[in-house]
């Protein structure tokens, strides 16, 4: 397709990548943030061999891998019992794959000084209300009624609560569930017993979750940085935060006692933010020539870590086919049909895990054992879990390969270098 005139709403992960793909490919790209400065929100996340993928097309999977924790396997267990609930390993796929985490800060830093170096055109302080249309081209109007020049195509990164996906998208399910998660910042010192290549949790029936994962090295005082999760029903959060700090880390402590000195690092309420979820299915990803991106397209639990992964791919894939059509609404209609699989499977296997995890059942927590702890041990299953985690499937039968979009990633690959890591 000839060059065209492309309008980037928000710059986080599907936004800082799909702008930087679109220019390479010599489109007249600008960025639009809501924020005085675009900045990073959140905590920790895990990058899958997908993802990775994905970032090492744009040169900057090694740069991750450096300033990030390669992750080799999961692994959970029930308060108070011996027996491992979670145990999925990335080696039982593929032994060359591994996951890496990361802050979201280093995630954002890497997209964002690519956007930087490329010169991209960047509106801060421009929160996008509504979008017009007249003759084929698109003009963006901001809460004060600003209106921009006009655009060929639009593309909605904004996130989960998008403005412009509850105005233009045809949406098939908007429900937000009723367990967030608070996260924050931790520290872990050298010699401290923790398994740094492991994303480890903890669980008290279904409503309590606690984990850690380690998302790279603080060069300043040599320890190891890690994100902390607690599992909390959004209607709970008020009373949290009116209740003495103190007594809730104590419960968290009692609940798994070999993290005291991480919890203990905790000093005040404002240390942990709650991140709502909500699980977003659109008819199309397309609505004429807006289209919708990450979790503006497909908001989801987080129970198989995959929404970064699904946003760097959408950003990939869109471009892929805007460069292979020569009008936007093949390129459009070829997204959505390339994209619906994918997002598909892993929307029905995140919502499906969600009970086992972060529920008031009992009984879905007893049940977690069979269909978790179970699958864990059996050497088929084995090999299934670890692909579901990969992000590489479309299906029970079916795989995408991430070699499409680097070799050092491809399925049939015997081993990836990770010496930089």
């Amino acid at each position: 397709m000839k060059p065209i005139k492309i309008a980037v709403i928000g710059a986080g992960t599907a936004g800082l990548a799909v702008t930087t793909f679109l220019y390479k490919s010599g489109h007249d790209v600008t960025l639009y943030e809501k924020f005085n400065a675009p900045k990073p929100v959140g905590a920790g996340l895990l990058l899958q061999p997908t993802g990775l993928a994905v970032l090492s097309a744009l040169g900057l999977d090694k740069k991750i891998i450096e300033c990030g924790s390669i992750i080799t396997q999961l692994h959970g267990k029930v308060v108070g019992s011996r027996f491992t609930t979670l145990d999925v390993k990335y080696k039982r796929f593929k032994k060359h794959y591994f996951g890496v985490g990361t802050h979201r800060g280093d995630l954002f830093s890497v997209l964002y000084q690519k956007v930087i170096e490329q010169g991209v055109k960047i509106i801060v302080s421009s929160e996008i209300d509504a979008i017009q249309s007249s003759q084929e081209k698109y003009f963006l109007i901001d809460v004060s009624g600003n209106k921009s020049d006009a655009y060929d195509l639009v593309v909605d990164c904004s996130g989960a609560k998008s403005h412009i996906r509850q105005k233009y998208a045809d949406i098939k399910l908007n429900k937000p569930y009723p367990y967030g998660a608070l996260w924050g910042m931790v520290e872990i010192k050298d010699g401290e017993n923790f398994l740094l290549d492991t994303l480890d949790q903890r669980y008290k029936n279904a409503y309590h979750m606690i984990g850690i994962l380690p998302v790279g090295r603080n060069k300043d005082n040599n320890t190891t940085r890690a994100a902390f999760f607690w599992s909390m029903r959004h209607k709970d959060y008020p009373q949290w935060r009116s209740t003495d700090l103190a007594e809730w880390k104590n419960y968290v402590i009692y609940l798994w006692p070999e993290i005291r000195s991480l919890v203990n690092q905790f000093a005040k309420h404002d240390d942990l933010m709650l991140a709502a979820y909500s699980d977003v299915i659109l008819r199309s990803y397309h609505t004429g020539n807006i289209v919708f991106i990450g979790d503006a397209a497909h908001c989801t639990s987080p129970q198989l870590g995959q929404g970064a992964n699904m946003a760097l791919v959408d950003a990939y894939i869109l471009s892929d086919c805007l460069n292979k059509n020569d009008t936007i609404e093949k390129a459009l209609l070829s997204y959505t049909k390339q994209r619906k699989k994918h997002v598909g499977f892993y929307q029905f296997a995140s919502r499906g895990l969600t009970p086992f995890f972060q529920s008031d059942s009992w009984f879905f927590a007893k049940l977690r054992f069979l269909f978790c702890g179970l699958a864990c041990r059996i050497p088929f299953t084995q090999r299934i879990t670890s692909k579901l985690l990969c992000g590489t499937m479309l299906g029970p039968f079916l795989s995408l390969n991430p070699g499409l979009w680097s070799k050092d990633y491809d399925l049939r690959k015997c081993e990836v270098k990770t010496s930089s890591a």
